[in-house]
């Protein structure tokens, strides 16, 4: 059993980081970045149910809507 004397008389050096234990958060970090705005991207069909039409009042339509970058447009 370790004892609170045993954590205390370590040696220093094995509490400091060193670059493998920080590879794991950072990497970890790395893919949130990427993953989180391509997990919230959205697709819309422009001009609604109608599609991508002649007579279709396409500021009415873009009104309703936020877009973000990564969002995709489709006819």
């Amino acid at each position: 059993m370790v004892g609170w004397v045993d954590l205390l008389e370590r040696p220093a050096s094995i509490y400091r980081s060193t670059p493998e234990m920080m590879a794991i958060p950072a990497a970890l970090l790395i893919f949130i970045a990427v993953a989180v705005p391509a997990a919230t991207a959205t697709d819309y069909t422009v001009g609604g149910s109608q599609g991508w039409t002649s007579g279709v009042d396409y500021n009415s339509w873009a009104s309703g809507k936020t877009f973000s970058v990564g969002d995709a447009l489709r006819n």
